[in-house]
């Protein structure tokens, strides 16, 4: 077995196994979904969840910057539907 890589990498190694007829290469994961839903309920229902709404409304506050990117070329408005 080969321990859980991130990202594409486990994906890329599944894909390859699976598509060979090969066992799945990767370890058993430690966590599963319904261990994860259980966490989430609690952070939820718990004082932290005003913690965290106001944690985030500080790092929202106040103007909005403007996000200026790069074009290479402009785009000409244009109401007629093609």
């Amino acid at each position: 077995m080969i321990p859980n890589p991130e990202g594409c990498a486990g994906a890329v190694l599944l894909y390859n196994a699976c598509t060979r007829g090969l066992m799945n290469p990767l370890a058993p994961l430690t966590i599963q979904y319904k261990d994860y839903a259980i966490w989430q309920q609690q952070q939820v229902s718990n004082s932290s969840k005003t913690d965290h709404r106001l944690y985030w409304l500080q790092q929202f506050e106040g103007e909005l910057p403007v996000l200026e990117l790069p074009a290479s070329e402009l785009v000409p408005y244009s109401t007629s539907q093609h």
